[in-house]
């Protein structure tokens, strides 16, 4: 999410239909996410991307990311 989009309002009971029992945590999730205090970090996509980039023949993004 980019810093100009602006927040979206997302209903809960679809939220709790959808998700189930889990539900509280992706609503806890969301919230974070709307005040700007969540951040995610991959370490797989982080140390695995030149392998990825290399293994689908995408040779310019391999010489980006690596």
């Amino acid at each position: 999410m980019n810093s100009t989009s602006t927040p979206q309002e997302i209903e809960e009971e679809y939220v709790w239909n959808f998700f189930g029992r889990n539900a509280e945590y992706y609503l806890q999730t969301w919230r974070l996410r709307q005040k700007g205090k969540y951040i995610t970090f991959n370490a797989a996509a982080f140390f695995l991307g030149l392998f990825w980039f290399l293994y689908r023949r995408m040779y310019l993004g391999s010489v980006n990311s690596g």
